[in-house]
């Protein structure tokens, strides 16, 4: 359980030297703590390497499925960012003034 695997790492954590780097994966095999949980029982670094894919590939199928059903993407826009909050998030802007100094 939680408290079997925080009582392990906890002893490994303070035993060793130098920084512990904690690998979180929803659905592995270890139990997903909280920031203050890690931190308690010696975590300095932890990483979600997965949790971004994931949620994208959710958003992904329930879009496609909604495609497949309605033939179209409105209904769906609630769920999307816009084309200019898409444009200011790869950053369109700076991308334009870095090519003026070309032309």
């Amino acid at each position: 359980g939680v408290s079997s695997f925080f009582s392990h790492f906890y002893y490994l954590n303070h035993a060793c030297f130098g920084p512990s780097f904690g690998n979180m994966l929803e659905g592995g095999k270890t139990p997903l703590l909280t920031d203050k949980e890690l931190q308690e029982i010696g975590y300095n670094i932890v990483v979600y390497p997965c949790s971004t894919l994931f949620i994208a590939v959710k958003a992904l199928q329930e879009m496609a499925a909604h495609l497949k059903v309605y033939g179209t993407t409105q209904g769906f826009m609630d769920r999307m960012i816009t084309l200019d909050e898409y444009a200011d998030f790869i950053g369109v802007r700076d991308i334009r003034n870095f090519e003026k100094q070309f032309v």
